[in-house]
């Protein structure tokens, strides 16, 4: 009997003893019957799930124990699906099961639930389940935070990579506010800026323009709700003297935001402003390089930047033009090697020699001042500026205003001369038509007869010529029509082109305007360069003389008179219209410059210049009245 005691007193005072450690546990104990009811549990079971003993003593896994468990994306955790009912049902443990357990206070606590059974020897069946858990409330919110920080690092590293690679500043903004949504968890986020009649949306997320131009949040399923109360935070854009706007997160669910979350959202913002900045300094640079470009293609004259090596990095809508190819073919190029023709044959001769002036004409005619300017960019890069003049305009009137001087000088003394040479030809021509007729009979004397009468006629010719020449020209004005003018020297140089074997195709543009002119002093003309055409065309060649309204202003008719022949040598086209200059076995040199005299009168201009498909061509405009 006493013995008896003795057991039973050592066995109450280990169960005592278990009961303290059990109680001195961190970790919650709970020990389930096999029916499902809580039989026991520790001090610390009672201080994880907020509740006093007798709360938990009695209660039963089938009604859900822990009272609103949750899993850890948010859904419910059922009862049946619970460690402890498992355990019980399946005889199985179950270790380290996440649950999140709502306490009366409202509060959320996370633990991980382990169970195991109790078994009596030779039985398969548990008796009862000893469920333990602990607190990792602390743990998950660490994780929690942990995961929210990496989101939101990501987040940002994302927006700063579109925003470095370029990405439109409308779709950057709009990636902005989207994920601004995700990583904070909320349902309404937005940026809005000062427009010009008040806050403007630029981007947002569950946000809306109502009728009257004004923000309203909307929701994304079912019907909105105007007087609704939000939570929210919002963080300046800003900017160099003012905030450039605004962007704001907010939540229909009563919520206290985080620091970090703040701090996450001005980062945005920032990441923002930068490509804001970014993308106004693109406009002012697209804005300055646009006004640089159209300022430097209104330039009329050619200029090019070119490398120390020649290669053209740089030209304008002028140069491109004299060259005659896309941009896209003359980037990149040697200027030499554009084309052989002038200008660009002078240029490549600069650009090599290293010298930095020149002035050459090419085979239209133009005469081009060429100069050429060291550069450096603001990196050390050296380049040449290559700037084409076109003086032709310049020349011409320095020439005709020269031509003028000499020519009146030369007329007062040509006619002078032509007047003494006169009478002694004329007694040459007299004394020889008297000696023809007295030995006409004598045939020795024939050949040196004719030849003698050719040479005086030659002469007087001359002297006619220079007579003409050498008198001021006294315009008869009226108006008249070019159609009459060319059918006029057509008709007279018609026998000429016969004998020499040679077409002239003559067209005459519909609804010409009248000229005021003298007819005969252009007949004249007309005649003349057709005369020269025919005579530097081959048998078989053509000739073709054209008339058109003239482009530009002063309004006015072209013609052009266009021959089959070698052409105008380059180094004779500065001197074609010079007194006394010809190629022409026979020809006296009068000619041209009497036609250029005669179109200069009438305000006109006269330009002598070789076909690209050969022959040459003399252009003639006349304006509508001198």
């Amino acid at each position: 009997m006493h013995g008896r005691k003795t057991a039973e007193s050592a066995l109450a005072e280990s169960t005592e003893r278990l009961r303290a450690i059990i109680d001195a546990l961190d970790e919650g104990i709970v020990l389930y019957e096999a029916d499902g009811t809580v039989s026991s549990c520790n001090a610390s079971a009672c201080r994880i799930l907020g509740l006093a003993e007798a709360q938990i003593l009695g209660r039963s896994s089938r009604s859900g124990w822990a009272w609103q468990a949750r899993r850890e994306n948010g859904a419910p955790f059922e009862p049946e699906s619970q460690p402890v009912a498992i355990t019980l049902l399946t005889g199985q443990p179950c270790s380290h099961v996440v649950m999140g357990i709502e306490r009366p206070d409202a509060t959320r606590v996370w633990i991980s639930v382990s169970s195991r059974p109790l078994r009596r020897p030779g039985e398969e069946e548990p008796f009862a389940v000893v469920v333990s858990f602990s607190d990792i409330t602390r743990h998950k919110s660490s994780e929690e935070e942990l995961r929210r920080r990496a989101s939101q690092q990501s987040a940002l590293a994302d927006l700063g990579r579109h925003a470095l690679e370029g990405t439109e500043i409308e779709v950057l903004m709009d990636e902005a506010v989207r994920s601004v949504a995700a990583v904070l968890g909320v349902e309404l986020c937005k940026l809005v800026d000062a427009g010009p009649s008040g806050l403007r949306l630029r981007a947002g997320v569950g946000w809306a323009v109502d009728a009257a131009g004004g923000l309203r949040p909307v929701r994304l399923t079912g019907g909105g709700n105007p007087g609704e109360r939000l939570s929210g935070i919002a963080v300046p854009i800003p900017g160099r003297d003012h905030p450039r706007g605004v962007l704001s997160a907010a939540s229909r669910t009563d919520r206290d935001f985080l620091p970090g979350d703040l701090e996450f959202l001005q980062a945005m913002a920032n990441i923002l402003a930068v490509a804001l900045e970014q993308e106004e300094l693109q406009q002012k640079i697209s804005k300055s390089s646009y006004e640089w470009r159209n300022t430097f293609d209104a330039m009329p004259h050619p200029v090019l930047l070119v490398e120390p090596d020649g290669r053209i990095i740089r030209l304008n809508e002028a140069a491109r033009e004299l060259a005659g190819l896309p941009f896209s073919e003359i980037l990149r190029r040697i200027a030499g090697t554009i084309s052989d023709a002038e200008p660009w044959r002078t240029i490549a001769s600069l650009l090599q020699a290293g010298e930095a002036t020149a002035q050459t004409r090419d085979g239209e005619g133009r005469t081009w001042d060429l100069s050429l300017s060291p550069v450096t960019s603001p990196d050390g890069q050296r380049g040449v500026v290559v700037v084409a003049r076109d003086l032709t305009d310049l020349v011409r009137l320095q020439e005709s205003l020269r031509r003028s001087e000499t020519m009146s000088a030369m007329g007062i003394l040509v006619a002078g001369v032509a007047h003494e040479v006169r009478n002694p030809l004329f007694g040459i021509s007299a004394t020889l038509s008297a000696f023809t007729t007295r030995f006409k009979r004598r045939t020795e004397y024939r050949r040196y007869v004719e030849v003698l009468q050719g040479e005086v006629e030659r002469l007087n010719a001359l002297m006619q010529d220079l007579l003409e020449y050498g008198k001021p020209l006294r315009l008869m004005l009226e108006p008249g029509q070019a159609s009459g003018v060319i059918e006029a020297a057509v008709a007279a140089c018609a026998a000429v082109a016969e004998q020499a074997e040679v077409e002239i195709a003559a067209t005459v543009a519909d609804g010409l305007p009248a000229l005021v002119m003298d007819r005969k002093r252009i007949v004249q003309v007309f005649q003349n360069l057709l005369d020269n055409a025919i005579q530097h065309s081959p048998r078989g060649g053509r000739v073709t003389l054209r008339a058109e309204p003239a482009a530009g202003e002063p309004a006015g008719v072209f013609f052009a008179v266009e021959d089959s022949g070698p052409g105008i040598q380059p180094e004779d086209l500065p001197h074609v219209f010079e007194p006394f200059f010809t190629r022409r076995h026979g020809g006296t040199g009068l000619g041209l410059s009497l036609v250029q005299r005669i179109v200069e009168q009438h305000q006109g201009e006269i330009v002598a210049a070789n076909r690209p498909e050969g022959g040459a061509v003399m252009t003639v405009r006349l304006p509508l009245r001198p």
